[in-house]
């Protein structure tokens, strides 16, 4: 029986509901009488939304029916364009939901380290995120959503040795990521020691060569030495063979 506490924000007030009875198929607020009603708008009881509602329809309807009058959208104009904006968007957030059953199946694989079917699922991932920025760039959840396919698949690249994939992955990230630049690190430091492994082996083969050859020009020159020495002798005596009476 106030008139001062009714305005604006009552007028929100009743949008949001309307929008849950729509939703809904049922009123915001139920009760044997009419106190009972006003009781429970009182304490801003109501059921939740079904879960087919979407997560963002489901925040408009949240703010417009605040308990606090200022949490509200300041106006009906405020409420409509949200509730326009998120029609505009709907498309997106379909792409964005489908992309974050694709990332679940990616986290499931690399928790059981499941390698069938976790390339194919980090890219289904990738690419719905990626759509839906095409089609709502200003999208927070399939930003976020994205980065967090890149972050898991190139730590998973790093650590098996895909140093390439991994750092073009991580440059792909809105913003740097702590857990892929350790991966990043660990597999650059990998990279180095299988070289340097390497190198101690090519240079380790290099000498076996040099001592090889060495042994090899060591044995031709002896040959060749005793050879010399042994024809004269060998002359000789064919020599005094052929003379003896």
């Amino acid at each position: 029986g106030e008139g001062k506490w009714l305005g604006v924000q009552t007028d929100v007030y009743l949008l949001g509901s309307t929008l849950y009875f729509l939703l809904a198929g049922v009123a915001p607020h139920q009760g044997d009488n009419l106190l009972a009603v006003i009781f429970q708008a009182l304490e801003g009881e109501r059921p939740p939304l079904p879960d087919t509602v979407p997560a963002e329809l489901a925040a408009v309807v949240d703010r417009a029916m605040s308990r606090e009058a200022e949490a509200r959208h300041p106006s009906a104009e405020a409420f409509r364009l949200a509730v326009q904006e998120f029609l505009e968007h709907r498309g997106a957030l379909a792409l964005v939901e489908q992309a974050d059953d694709r990332l679940a199946d990616l986290e499931r694989l690399l928790a059981t380290d499941e390698r069938d079917g976790l390339v194919a699922a980090a890219s289904a991932a990738r690419f719905g995120y990626t759509q839906a920025l095409v089609a709502w760039p200003e999208s927070v959840a399939a930003r976020q959503g994205l980065d967090r396919a890149t972050a898991r698949y190139a730590v998973w690249s790093a650590q098996r040795g895909d140093l390439a994939t991994a750092e073009g992955l991580a440059a792909q990230l809105s913003e740097p990521s702590a857990e892929v630049e350790a991966a990043l690190e660990t597999a650059r430091e990998e990279l180095r020691a299988e070289r340097e492994r390497l190198q101690d082996l090519e240079r380790l083969g290099h000498d076996l060569d040099a001592r090889t050859g060495q042994r090899t020009r060591l044995i031709v020159v002896g040959t060749v030495m005793a050879t010399w020495m042994v024809l004269p002798l060998t002359a000789h005596f064919v020599d005094g063979m052929a003379t003896y009476p």
